[in-house]
């Protein structure tokens, strides 16, 4: 009996023991401790524990004050706790804190950066080290510090925590201007750029950095100008996601290879919410051409317009334009391309091997910066006919008129020519229905083309036989002609001759 009773009595005095302690617990943690912390923490956010010991950048900031009216100088040792939903990292023992000093009331301001050591992996317990490595769980992440007496050990302030609400984001996807797209310059300046977010956040959270690079190597990977120092052709920030870039913005040059991209940054409103973002919040590069407008050449024309060549003309009003030419018979559909030089002067293209007495069809296409084409509007020529210019190769006319005379047309049979010095000067120029002289033939002129004594073409001579007059179509080519219009070297051709 009096067993059960010293056992009641046992039982009795461990729960006044426990009530007791609970009382005292509670009260320690009620004590007004001499020292206050006050954190707070900026953007860029941490990331993760090891983003802190390796900190090369402030984000915590910590204001340790001494509240009492007598402080001296005092030898503290900070200790920092870390939790998340999956773990609740902490300073691993006394040992593994950071000492300071205080003196008196001074406040003293520490950032991550002098305390980074504390974040280091072998001064942690309560954490695997690949959590320790991974990036938080998008959750709340309770920062917390505490100071101990370097002499006592014993705490000397409360625990005081920070929360940030961690997230991590992916950057916007750029929308426009299209990637490699083409933009053509139409008078005022007015390009408009936009971007997707990609975050879960309140609109106006967040600040959005446009940035443009112009290429001067339209050769690199656009991503490369951005490595290193950039020098930005232009920068502006927006909490919108759009930028109207107008005529108040620095004006686009022509025919220029512009390269841009957009960084997000979380807003800082005072620490209670972070947005933080992959690849620092950086888009992927992307890049347009701004190119002025391609005009199509006009003022086609055609000189020089023989049986087998032409000379086709063209006006340009687009600057840097080079050109092709293309043409077919207009009875063909396929058309023929012609590539031209680059250095052509005075917008010039001499069209060789063509078909005698052939309609044609021409047109140029003008090219320009950002691979643009403008093509005319087709221009029609027909190459010359000796047979169509001469209507019979060998036309005999009807019987001569008694003013036509062997004398009239200096030719007889048998009669020994009288042989003259020829004159060496040139002749200047050939026009048509001129004549000139071949020995005793005279040549009349049906087309010509030359100049200072050389000259090409065809023409008409009268041949006396039997009686009567033949007109006969001849060719000379590259002849010269002196300037009494008389053929000094060269050969004067029959095309044919159809005698019946």
């Amino acid at each position: 009996m009096n067993f059960y009773k010293h056992i009641r009595y046992f039982v009795a005095f461990l729960i006044l023991f426990y009530i007791s302690s609970i009382n005292t617990t509670v009260a320690q943690t009620n004590l007004n401790y001499p020292i206050k912390i006050s954190p707070v923490i900026y953007p860029p956010f941490p990331t993760s524990i090891q983003f802190l010991n390796n900190a090369i950048t402030p984000s915590i900031y910590i204001t340790i004050t001494n509240k009492s009216s007598n402080a001296s100088v005092q030898n503290v040792l900070l200790g920092v706790t870390i939790q998340s939903n999956i773990f609740n990292a902490q300073t691993r023992s006394i040992n593994n804190t950071l000492p300071f000093t205080l003196f008196g009331n001074s406040p003293l301001q520490l950032s991550n950066l002098d305390f980074a050591s504390l974040y280091n992996f072998s001064n942690l317990s309560g954490i695997t080290l690949a959590q320790y490595t991974s990036s938080f769980p998008q959750t709340t992440i309770t920062y917390g510090f505490v100071l101990y007496d370097a002499v006592t050990k014993l705490q000397m302030s409360d625990m005081s925590n920070y929360k940030v609400t961690f997230a991590i984001n992916n950057p916007p996807i750029l929308n426009g201007p299209l990637n490699k797209s083409v933009i053509i310059e139409r008078g005022v300046q007015n390009i408009l750029f936009q971007w997707q977010p990609r975050q879960s956040t309140v609109t106006g959270a967040v600040q959005y950095t446009l940035q443009i690079i112009r290429l001067l190597d339209t050769t690199i990977n656009p991503q490369l100008a951005f490595t290193g120092s950039p020098k930005f052709f232009f920068e502006d920030s927006t909490t919108a996601n759009t930028f109207n870039y107008n005529a108040f913005n620095p004006p686009l040059l022509s025919n220029q290879l512009y390269a841009w991209r957009v960084q997000a940054k979380a807003i800082d409103n005072g620490g209670f919410t972070s947005t933080t973002f992959s690849n620092n919040g950086y888009t992927n590069v992307e890049s347009f051409k701004y190119v002025a407008e391609c005009k199509a050449p006009t003022q086609l024309a055609g000189s020089d317009i023989a049986t087998t060549n032409a000379t086709i003309t063209w006006a340009s009003f687009t600057n840097n334009q080079t050109f092709t030419l293309a043409y077919k018979p207009q009875s063909s559909s396929t058309w023929i391309d012609m590539p031209i030089p680059s250095n052509t002067l005075n917008n010039t293209f001499n069209l060789n091997r063509l078909t005698e007495g052939t309609n044609y069809n021409v047109k140029i296409t003008g090219l320009c910066f950002g691979g643009l084409r403008a093509e005319s509007v087709a221009y029609n020529f027909k190459t010359t006919s000796i047979s169509d210019s001469v209507k019979a190769l060998v036309t005999p006319t009807t019987t001569p008129s008694t003013s036509i005379s062997a004398a009239t047309i200096k030719a007889s049979c048998g009669s020994k020519p009288v042989i003259t010095p020829i004159a060496q000067t040139n002749l200047a120029t050939l026009a048509d229905n001129d004549t000139f002289t071949a020995g005793d033939y005279s040549i009349v002129v049906s087309s010509a083309r030359g100049s200072a004594g050389t000259f090409s073409g065809t023409g008409i001579t009268d041949v006396w036989l039997n009686g009567k007059v033949f007109k006969l179509n001849v060719t000379f080519q590259n002849v010269r002609i002196n300037a009494d219009k008389k053929l000094v070297s060269g050969s004067i051709n029959l095309v044919s001759a159809n005698y019946q």
